[in-house]
This record gives structure tokens, C-alpha cells and sequence, in this order.
């Protein structure tokens, strides 16, 4: 788990923070299957963990989320203050992990079958 760029790490109203998965065949949510699971818990677990011991912030009050498409294909969670707008996750742009988990545990190669909406930019190059 590592601090945003984006967060001073003084405000706690605008924590931001990344857990970027060690491992480099992990590209996207598509990538995930039912064997990654005990690892998006983990992160999970641990990441809201560490956020309470280290700065007082509850789980109650953390977004935890991926993109979707991502901004740089190696897979990495986003944690962030309900009350941080700038990284705030946006509709068709972001799925919350307690998702993606309960997706994985219905259908494990879900993210392989479904299709995923998403919006992009005016002018973008797609």
C-alpha cells in the first residue's frame, strides 16, 4: 500500500493510496479468476487494516475500487476518503472491489464472459 501522489498524507479527508500487486501477469480486472481471490481479500483486508492503524480512518469510510480500463496495465486498488473527490472513482470507470469479489465468487471467470461498459473522453483516439 503506498501513498498517492495525489495525497500530501497529512489530510486524512483526502487519503489516497494504491496497493499495486507484486505480480506481473496481472494486467486488469479481465485477468482475475477465482483463484485470485485469497489475494484481492488480503489486499483488502490488510490494505483497510494498515489505513485504520496508521491514520484512524474506519473502513466504513474508504472506497476501495479498481478501474476499468485502467490507467497503466499492472493491477492496482485504489483506496481513498469517501470525502476525496480528485481520484474518486466515476461511473463507467470504476468497480468497487467488494464487487469484483462477489462477481468472482458467483461466476468464477466472470471478468472473462461479461462485458464491461466503460466511458471514455471527447477526443480520445478510440
Amino acid at each position: 500500500l503506498a501513498a498517492d501522489l495525489k495525497w500530501d498524507m497529512t489530510t486524512v479527508e483526502n487519503l489516497y493510496s494504491l496497493a499495486i500487486v507484486q505480480r506481473r501477469d496481472i494486467y486488469s480486472v479481465r485477468d482475475l479468476n477465482q483463484s485470485h481471490l485469497p489475494m484481492l481479500r488480503s489486499i483488502r483486508d490488510k490494505s483497510l487494516a494498515a489505513i485504520k492503524d496508521k491514520f484512524g480512518v474506519p473502513s466504513s469510510l474508504i472506497r476501495v475500487y479498481l478501474h476499468y480500463q485502467p490507467a497503466y496495465y499492472h493491477l492496482h486498488i485504489h483506496f481513498a476518503h469517501m470525502r476525496y473527490m480528485v481520484g474518486a472513482p466515476h461511473i463507467g470507470k470504476s468497480i468497487a472491489l467488494s464487487d469484483v469479489i462477489q462477481n468472482i465468487e458467483l461466476c468464477g471467470d466472470y471478468y472473462q464472459k461479461m462485458s464491461l461498459t466503460y466511458y471514455i473522453k471527447d477526443g480520445h483516439a478510440l
